[in-house]
């Protein structure tokens, strides 16, 4: 089964990063059916693939032929900001803690030893794609949110449970002191009681509307709940034209 979203049609990409064939092709038996995998025996190769191709995921080991891979790493900091390259998993069969600490330090993802126990070794590396998956979905629709605000006219305004105003945008204006706005000062009070009744309904996430009313069109209301965040609601609306 591969890491394909609905949204996203992306097979992940693994660099294994080992100067033992039989390493690469237990590796490979062991993710095949779940992502691409490429191969680089020494370091100068595995550069050469980062350069060519996405890597979601680098799979590196420690002891390379008059390598390592704390080299391997410090090259990539002088190129890449750590936040910038795809999560790195040691294999190794070195088994001391100071030297999985020392690759945490490093920042290291996660931390193998040789010999390779495949059931482990597939479960560690799916739960990093699907973390870097996550990431990837992120940044796409940050990408888009702030591509619709800079080219949109949306008001967007951020509301605590109670209906307290969080933060306030209409256009360029910023509010500087948004817990002092009320709904009712940004859309008619009866579609704000619809608002805020539909809002705190246990389960309730869209309401819509497609009539303009009072010079608002397609309002569009969004309830979250985050245990990251906290509880939120999420209003964004455009106003309709004033030559219209």
């Amino acid at each position: 089964m591969k890491l394909i979203t609905k949204e996203f049609d992306h097979t992940p990409t693994v660099l294994l990063v080992d100067d033992q064939p039989s390493v690469a092709f237990i590796v490979k038996k062991i993710l095949e059916g779940y992502c691409e995998l490429l191969y680089a025996s020494h370091l100068s190769k595995a550069h050469e693939l980062l350069l060519k191709s996405e890597v979601d995921l680098v799979l590196l080991d420690i002891e390379l032929q008059g390598e390592t891979g704390w080299d391997f790493i410090e090259q990539l900091k002088v190129v890449y900001e750590l936040s910038e390259l795809p999560p790195i998993m040691f294999i190794t069969s070195h088994t001391g803690s100071d030297i999985e600490e020392k690759a945490l330090e490093l920042g290291a993802a996660d931390f193998i030893v040789k010999p390779i126990v495949p059931a482990i070794l597939k479960l560690r590396v799916m739960n990093l794609l699907r973390i870097k998956a996550l990431d990837r979905q992120t940044l796409f629709y940050k990408n888009q949110l702030e591509d619709i605000v800079e080219h949109s006219a949306l008001v967007i305004s951020f509301w605590s449970p109670d209906w307290q105003c969080l933060y306030f945008r209409d256009g360029d204006k910023e509010l500087s002191a948004p817990n002092i706005l009320k709904l009712v000062d940004i859309i008619p009070a009866s579609l704000a009681s619809q608002v805020m009744q539909i809002g705190t309904e246990e389960g309730s996430y869209r309401v819509q509307t497609s009539s303009d009313i009072d010079g608002i069109s397609g309002l569009t209301m969004t309830m979250r709940h985050s245990n990251i965040f906290g509880d939120y609601i999420f209003l964004s609306f455009t106003r309709a034209s004033e030559t219209a």
